[in-house]
Parts: C-alpha cells; sequence; structure tokens
C-alpha cells in the first residue's frame, strides 16, 4: 500500500462541472484554475475527485469522506492509535501539547495531532508528514487486532462510475505514474528517512517504516 497527499492549497485546474449550476446566476461552471481545497465546497465529492484525477492521472475508485466526529469515534473504537516524536509538539490553535516519545491518543488528541500546522515554519507540510506518520500507525493497529466495529466504520463512501502552493506537474508525473502501475515510489530496501519538520524545497518518498513507532 502507497499513501501519497495533494497539500490543501496546490493550485490546480478545476474540470467543468457536468451540468451543474451556481445556485446564485444558474450558470454552468466552467473549467477554472483554483485551490484544491474548494472543489469540495463548489463541486462535492464528484468534483474533488475529478479534480485529483485530472491533477494526478490516477483513476479514483473510492473515497472516503469522514467528519470530525466519526474521525473521532473510529480512533476510539480501536482503543487508541499510538504515535511517537523525537521532538515536543505544541500548537496554540488546536492546544496540542506532546513532549518527546511514546503516546497513545485517543480520539480528540487524535484530531488535534492530524490537524495541526502551528507547530513549526513547516506548517502544512508538517501537518501532512504527521498525518502520514498517523496513518501508518493506524495500519500497524488495525494489523494486530481484529477489532468489527472499526471495520464497519471505515467503509469507502462511494463508488465511481488534497499560502498557494504551485503544482509540480513533473514530479507529480513521475510519482503518479509509478503508483498508476501498482508499483511503489520507493524500493524495498531503500533507507531514506524522513526529515522532521520537513524542508520546503526537500521532497523524498520514504518507507511506511521510517514514520511508524519502533
Amino acid at each position: 500500500m502507497s499513501r501519497s497527499g495533494v497539500t490543501r492549497s496546490a493550485w490546480s485546474a478545476f474540470p467543468g462541472t457536468r451540468g451543474r449550476r451556481s445556485p446564485r446566476t444558474g450558470e454552468r461552471f466552467p473549467a477554472h484554475p483554483a485551490k484544491i481545497n474548494a472543489a469540495f465546497a463548489e463541486g462535492g465529492p464528484a468534483l474533488s475527485v475529478r479534480t485529483v484525477e485530472a491533477m494526478t492521472h490516477v483513476r479514483v475508485d473510492h473515497y472516503l469522506q469522514i467528519d470530525f466526529r466519526q474521525f473521532m469515534n473510529s480512533v476510539n473504537a480501536v482503543d487508541g492509535v499510538d504515535v511517537c516524536t523525537s521532538r515536543r509538539l505544541s500548537d496554540s490553535a488546536t492546544k496540542l501539547d506532546l513532549r518527546p516519545g511514546r503516546h497513545r491518543l485517543g480520539g480528540g488528541q487524535a484530531l488535534q495531532y492530524v490537524r495541526s500546522r502551528h507547530v513549526d515554519a513547516s506548517a502544512d507540510l508538517g501537518r501532512i508528514q504527521r498525518q502520514n506518520r498517523f496513518l501508518i500507525n493506524v495500519v500497524h493497529r488495525l494489523a494486530g487486532r481484529v477489532h468489527r466495529r472499526a471495520h464497519r466504520r471505515v467503509q469507502p463512501g462511494h463508488r465511481r462510475r488534497r499560502r498557494d502552493v504551485k503544482w509540480d506537474k513533473a514530479g507529480a508525473k513521475k510519482t503518479f505514474a509509478t503508483l498508476n502501475k501498482d508499483r511503489t515510489p520507493t524500493p524495498r530496501n531503500s533507507t531514506v528517512k524522513p526529515s522532521d519538520p520537513p524542508r520546503i524545497g526537500v521532497e523524498a518518498a520514504v518507507r511506511g517504516n521510517t514514520l511508524a513507532c519502533s
């Protein structure tokens, strides 16, 4: 399994919305540029999926839509998820405050962890890295136990018939072409470790075990 993310403020091109009209003007929405996180508000899940597909050239067969309450309930359903940090993580906006070490996070604290972006200067990039860490540890948590309640709550939501950030078309083409062929972007013997906090302009695909609690 490979996990890749799209920064919420990535500048993207929205495809024209098929038949959908503006509730204010009655006009159809044409194709136009905007931040990726505006796609859901403008055209719902369908436009979000189509925009991601247009940006990555990867077919999206399923998506999961989850709100804050469902997220917290899912974390609590597996009795919490472990995260590890080598440094103190503090965010005045979300009230996150974790000292170095290993922590078992319940639903509320887990939501603070994955939403915090004022921990340091890495902002959204740091948040993405923490979200990656969290997801890897969720997989480890679920792999170590069978929990039917959690399985029922985390179902795909739909079957199809993520400051402005410039979208790196060349880099995206290389990364997503690999994923589109069902191949991992990192070799099995890779020893590359993520920078913590991540450095702006320095990107590297890493193996999931470099993000997991050891």
